[in-house]
């Protein structure tokens, strides 16, 4: 593709919910285990039971080890389609909407 060539709209929407969408698949694991740890804490306060996890790396430790990597990605499929569904929307409108907006608009970035 040459330098002054225009990309069609829908590659800045696509390419706005792909890097969130696959940056999730990273942090994901991190998530489960903070929500876990949450729960536990929960646990504890309403019901006497102990408590299973000292930490967050504790709980991807032992979640990775009685459930595997599936364990540790449980709710990556949601995970996805709220990131890209997000990012879809507020970076991928982001070009049109300033390109739409009058050029003596004082908020308009140059």
């Amino acid at each position: 593709m040459h330098a002054d060539s225009k990309a069609p709209a829908w590659h800045g929407f696509a390419f706005s919910s792909m890097a969130p969408m696959m940056a999730v698949v990273f942090t994901n694991p991190f998530d489960v285990a903070k929500v876990r740890v949450q729960l536990q804490g929960e646990l504890a306060s309403r019901a006497n039971v102990a408590k299973i996890y000292s930490s967050s790396f504790d709980c991807l430790k032992k979640t990775f080890a009685a459930e595997g990597l599936g364990g540790t990605q449980k709710g990556l499929s949601a995970a996805i389609l709220r990131e890209g569904s997000k990012n879809f929307f507020r970076l991928g409108c982001y070009d049109p909407i300033i390109k739409a907006c009058p050029t003596w608009a004082i908020w308009r970035p140059r």
